[in-house]
């Protein structure tokens, strides 16, 4: 049975703690980075006497680099008294699953629904826009440090995850906390442009060819995007979250999915404006996440990747 924790319990385990490790899912992305990176700021002002250190959970997408990485992240895990889990809805998104093993008590933070529940200690908040929002509200009851740094790291998480405010999980709590951390005198203008207004040449070489692989099926537009194409423009399965923001604009078409060949396998992202739970499409390819934002692994022909999506499309009209 899923049941919760509280932040106190979180705030307890944290103070009895010498040794604290931060990670989350691998393929990091916006809140991935900004709500461990945000947490570990803080509990590194507060904790002088205790080892704290953020694991590096995967490559940094080249959006995201301006974060300096090599600042914060260790490439080791230790062994640590706590293991703190964020925005990871299942171990098995871990990049060693290994990691947990190092720790005696494992904390799960996160806001996924089909977040697995795995932690010694559970605080999954599914109606929360994202991880950083959650992380936000620890700092603020827990009366940990807060400044210009950590204030930063948190509203890129909650900005990159609710698509620049505009998806549904945005609520009025979320802009009241954007509202607060803007008060610590982040440059949002900086933010934006780092994030969204400095494509590199080669991203833009992957949308060119991107454009013109669009395939259409009646509301469901989707895009494969295969081995050789992040080859011959030198870039990466996560430099692909501008190019998806960019499909769901497209009018009359209500699912989105993007296909990008790994390998011999296929991940795919997958968004719907309001029409599909793709959350539930994910979950069952054995993937999950957010009702109109979801993710999946699949094995298989491509063919019949594509034959069972276009099902959900077929059952839905």
């Amino acid at each position: 049975m899923k049941s919760n924790n509280s932040i106190k319990d979180i705030g307890l385990a944290v103070e009895n703690a010498s040794s604290i490790n931060i990670i989350s899912h691998k393929s990091p992305d916006g809140d991935n980075m900004g709500s461990t990176l945000g947490l570990y700021l803080s509990l590194k002002e507060k904790y002088k006497n205790k080892t704290i250190n953020i694991i590096k959970p995967d490559d940094i997408p080249s959006k995201y680099k301006f974060i300096e990485e090599t600042k914060f992240y260790d490439d080791d895990m230790s062994e640590c008294d706590v293991l703190l889990v964020i925005d990871c809805a299942d171990e098995r998104r871990l990049l060693n699953e290994d990691n947990l093993k190092f720790a005696k008590k494992i904390i799960n933070i996160d806001h996924h629904k089909s977040n697995k529940y795995f932690g010694d200690i559970n605080y999954v908040l599914e109606e929360y826009s994202s991880s950083a929002e959650i992380v936000y509200d620890i700092i603020k009851e827990l009366e940990l440090p807060m400044n210009k740094e950590i204030a930063t790291m948190l509203y890129i998480g909650i900005d990159t995850d609710t698509g620049r405010f505009m998806y549904s999980s945005t609520t009025d709590e979320t802009m009241q906390k954007v509202s607060k951390l803007m008060s610590y005198g982040i440059d949002i203008n900086e933010i934006n442009i780092k994030l969204y207004r400095s494509m590199s040449k080669n991203i833009f070489d992957l949308y060119k060819l991107a454009i013109n692989k669009i395939n259409f099926y009646k509301d469901f537009a989707y895009l494969v995007l295969e081995n050789d194409d992040f080859l011959k423009t030198n870039t990466s399965r996560d430099d692909t979250d501008d190019i998806l923001a960019f499909l769901q604009g497209l009018e009359d078409y209500d699912m989105i999915a993007i296909i990008k060949e790994i390998k011999d396998i296929y991940k795919v992202s997958l968004r719907s404006k309001y029409k599909y739970d793709v959350g539930s499409i994910g979950e069952d390819f054995d993937g999950g996440g957010h009702k109109y934002a979801a993710g999946l692994t699949y094995k298989g022909s491509l063919d019949e990747l594509v034959k069972r999506l276009k099902g959900y499309v077929d059952n839905a009209n």
